[in-house]
């Protein structure tokens, strides 16, 4: 691109800035639209093309400025302005929900040294596709050093304690996690009475919970269900609640209740994903198990095979269906699902005690009956 050119570009960036500084209307994109074929034809300085895309990002042309901010990373791969660029880049993927694209970007920025400033931004978003890609691990040691990094960013403080929030709960983690939850809703609380709360603050409010459950906490468990429920009637977690509820419901051993929110889990009336439905039965079998009503526990159990995909619940409930044919003397039944389980399953953590039942059926009877507890396992 020659001199003339790059005054060309210039000046049209200037005619805007001039024209919102007077208080005109300017069409933005019509004003650049000749100066943006300009430049990618040409071979303008990286400052112009990056005037241009924060030009056309402030326009709401997102997908016009990515074109140009491509041509920065290709042209000047190793600029300062190109590593902060694949951040913006990744920004923008990850609102797309385009995990892989994500970790690229952040992880080429964080390669090439991104400066102290932009640290904190890369790790976060590197730390979030990771854990949006099931490396847990990774994800964790990435969101560790965005907070150490941090420098008093509120809004990027709680995005990064959120995430590592999320991160811990996921490994399991749950002691470790629960400082993370205690702060962020701290944070929330803190905010001024009228303002409204944060769109994360359900997910606090619902892993609050959880974490009660896990300690069978179960009547505070249920107060903070109960506060989604009446304060966030539409969040995007609704079934997760619902499921939540009718555990702690179960837990009193109100199981009509418990059916009653788990039918609403199981006829998708949340659009549940998958899990959870096939998770949904699996719960309104243990309910029937501990009421001793094999025939119903069975047919939800069954329903729970159903759902595709679905290996941990599906080996879940085909163990209980045997253990329900062993209560109802139907040791056909019972190895039947003993061998489903060994033959389709024989990796789950089920498949050891379908083992040592099955070679006890033999010798089933009254005298040596199946448990009829509910299923252990931490996905529950």
């Amino acid at each position: 691109m020659n001199l003339d050119e790059e005054l060309k570009v210039q000046s049209a960036l200037l005619g805007i800035k001039l024209a919102k500084a007077i208080g005109e209307t300017v069409d933005v994109v019509q004003a650049l639209d000749p100066v943006i074929r300009l430049a990618l034809a040409g071979n303008p300085p990286v400052a112009s093309l990056y005037e241009l895309a924060m030009a056309l990002i402030e326009a709401g042309e997102t997908s016009r400025a990515r074109e140009i901010l491509l041509q920065i990373v290709l042209r000047f791969p190793e600029s300062p302005a190109s590593i902060e660029v694949r951040i913006r880049l990744a920004r923008s993927d990850a609102e797309n929900k385009q995990w892989k694209e994500v970790a690229d970007w952040s992880d080429q920025a964080i390669r090439l040294g991104c400066p102290k400033e932009l640290s904190p931004f890369a790790y976060l978003l590197r730390g979030q596709a990771k854990l949006e890609l099931g490396s847990l691990e990774q994800a964790h040691a990435d969101l560790e050093t965005a907070l150490t990094n941090s420098s008093g960013d509120m809004g990027l403080e709680i995005s990064i304690r959120f995430q590592l929030a999320e991160t811990l709960y996921q490994l399991q983690r749950w002691p470790e996690a629960e400082p993370y939850w205690k702060w962020l809703n701290q944070a929330a609380e803190s905010a001024p009475a009228k303002a409204a709360k944060p769109v994360w603050y359900p997910v606090v409010l619902l892993r609050s919970a959880e974490l009660l459950a896990l300690r069978k906490e179960w009547s505070q468990a249920e107060e903070l269900v109960l506060r989604i429920r009446n304060d966030f009637p539409k969040c995007n977690l609704a079934c997760e609640v619902d499921y939540l509820l009718a555990r702690c419901l179960v837990s009193k051993a109100d199981f009509d209740s418990a059916r009653q929110v788990l039918h609403c889990i199981t006829q998708r009336i949340h659009s549940t994903p998958d899990e959870l439905v096939a998770r949904g039965f699996w719960m309104m079998g243990e309910t029937y198990l501990m009421q001793r009503n094999y025939f119903d526990a069975l047919t939800a159990y069954r329903e729970a095979t159903k759902i595709p995909n679905q290996k941990y619940w599906s080996s879940a409930a085909l163990l209980q269906i045997a253990k329900c044919c062993e209560a109802m003397q139907d040791t056909q039944g019972a190895k039947e699902a003993y061998e489903s389980i060994i033959n389709q399953f024989s990796e789950s953590p089920f498949a050891a005690t379908a083992k040592e039942r099955l070679k006890a059926i033999p010798s089933l009877s009254v005298a040596n009956p199946p448990s009829t507890e509910p299923t252990s396992g931490t996905k529950r």
